[in-house]
């Protein structure tokens, strides 16, 4: 992702860093099905344009309790049928 976004003569990537792992930090794994700041926040990052802040998504900590817990619960499943596919795809070779 770094080398798509840095100029010719490499100069400038300390600039690029901070906007890369946002969008590394954002993006869905195909392993869990979530991305890394939703698993370890509960939710995703509000977005770049403040046009309507819009209603909390979590309006007690109960709910926000409950979500997460189900978050980091599925993210685990996910990750040990990844882990078993690709176990087994590599078993086959």
């Amino acid at each position: 992702m770094l080398r798509s976004c840095i100029s010719p003569n490499q100069k400038d990537w300390v600039l690029w860093l901070p906007a890369i792992e946002f969008a590394i930090n954002i993006a869905t794994s195909e392993s869990t099905g979530y991305s890394p700041f939703f698993t370890n926040y509960g939710r995703l990052p509000r977005p770049m344009i403040w046009d309507n802040p819009g209603l909390s998504e979590y309006p007690g900590v109960q709910v926000y309790a409950q979500k997460l817990k189900h978050t980091i619960m599925s993210a685990h499943d996910s990750m040990i049928a990844a882990q078993v596919k690709q176990t087994q795809d590599a078993n086959r070779r």
